[in-house]
């Protein structure tokens, strides 16, 4: 018969390698919060900002005028929904204006493309897509 693997303990197992007494007391493992994974993401996107420089990276535009709602301006190259793995991997991430931002997650590949050298949107989606397939052969993902 199986012992209870509490220390001191040598009930028979109930649940779980516990007695009845004490297997209420299996320790819980770790859950990430909402919070503590916002904060990851913070601490990654506030990296991104201090060592890039402050222009959108298909367009060239200056970012310093979005400041005010600075979490917007990075664009995951790889979907986070698709591709979980890759939320927090650094060069998954893209600067670009909130409007890209818009387009890339809520736009059609179509409306990126009539968006595409514009002169009031200059945005180069050719970049966006080519190193999307560089990170998806790197890293021998398929869609």
């Amino acid at each position: 018969m199986k012992t209870c693997n509490h220390p001191n303990c040598n009930n028979l197992v109930f649940s779980k390698g516990r007695c009845k007494y004490h297997y209420r007391y299996i320790p819980k493992k770790k859950k990430y919060t909402k919070k503590s994974i916002a904060e990851s993401q913070v601490e990654l996107f506030t990296r991104i900002w201090c060592t890039r420089s402050h222009n959108s990276e298909l367009s060239g535009e200056s970012l310093e005028k979005y400041a005010s709602f600075w979490l917007n301006l990075f664009l995951h190259i790889l979907p986070k929904g698709k591709y979980p793995k890759f939320k927090y991997l650094e060069e998954n991430i893209m600067l670009g204006t909130p409007e890209e931002h818009r387009l890339l997650d809520q736009g059609t590949e179509k409306q990126r493309e009539e968006h595409n050298g514009n002169v009031e949107f200059p945005a180069d989606w050719k970049k966006f897509y080519d190193k999307q397939e560089e990170l998806k052969i790197k890293y021998n993902e398929r869609s």
